[in-house]
């Protein structure tokens, strides 16, 4: 395809586009193809929902700050076929937020092309085997959502997905406070408390999204995992020891707090010492 110089296509260049993708595209597709225009250097796609409701949907989790694959098949179905031109929207957005357009070349020398509202440099298409799709770096609260990724091919008929993306927020802060320190903040070897004290830690865990579990462990023991208490911020669970004897000397009790299987867990551990009274 050339350019004018103006950045636009003519009106026989847009024919040409539209009926090469109206041949290529496949007979399933052809409403579809007829959509894809080319405007001021970049590829927009109108693209009707009906049908993609019904394409194979991934969710994906990644962590803020982080990157990710957001997976798209772009594998061709024999020797003699390839893709085309690959698309990927976000949410209910009517043009691509990426695109790579293969057409002439391939999918590495290709003209790709970034939203720079919306991705900047952040994007950029792999196609290695086994590791297809778009990537996405330095992960931002709005990059959460529903992607769609559309491949056209030479031959075989258009294919299309919906990646799923959530973006997590780890915790940020644990802490662990005792009832018979007045609340005050405690860690590591606390007391000694008198034998038969009643005890109660409890766990505190600021942000994260979604929500932590906090969790009591005590070895490899669980003994609580429900949070008492739970707003936007906070996430608390209370751990009763009740009548403290000598078989809790020195048991070391650990909170724990993750949203996620990415990044490693917060975690606050307490020991408890206790003292006796002289024996006879």
């Amino acid at each position: 395809m050339m350019w004018n110089r103006s950045g636009t296509t003519s009106n026989l260049q847009l024919f040409l586009l539209l009926l090469f993708l109206l041949l290529f595209s496949g007979s399933n597709n052809i409403r579809t193809a007829a959509a894809v225009v080319i405007h001021h250097n970049k590829i927009t796609a109108p693209i009707a929902a009906r049908g993609l409701e019904n394409s194979p949907l991934t969710t994906v989790q990644a962590v803020i700050g982080q990157s990710v694959l957001l997976p798209c098949d772009v594998t061709a179905s024999g020797v003699s076929d390839a893709p085309m031109l690959v698309l990927f929207f976000y949410a209910n957005k009517g043009t691509p937020i990426f695109s790579v357009d293969a057409r002439g070349s391939s999918m590495y020398s290709g003209e790709h092309w970034s939203d720079p509202d919306q991705l900047g440099t952040r994007g950029s298409v792999k196609v290695r085997s086994g590791h297809q799709g778009l990537y996405l770096t330095k992960l931002v609260p709005e990059d959460a959502g529903q992607y769609r990724c559309r491949v056209d091919f030479k031959t075989s008929p258009t294919k299309n997905f919906r990646i799923n993306l959530q973006i997590i927020t780890p915790p940020r802060h644990i802490l662990v406070t005792s009832s018979w320190d007045g609340g005050r903040i405690v860690s590591g070897v606390i007391g000694p408390y008198p034998e038969g004290a009643d005890l109660t830690l409890s766990c505190q865990v600021t942000g994260g999204t979604p929500p932590p579990s906090v969790i009591w462990w005590q070895g490899g023991s669980l003994l609580d995992s429900v949070s008492e208490i739970q707003t936007e911020q906070v996430t608390r669970n209370s751990l009763r020891l009740p009548r403290l004897t000598r078989d809790d000397l020195l048991k070391k009790f650990t909170c724990v707090a993750s949203n996620n299987n990415i990044t490693t867990p917060l975690s606050s551990a307490i020991t408890i010492d206790i003292a006796f009274p002289p024996t006879s």
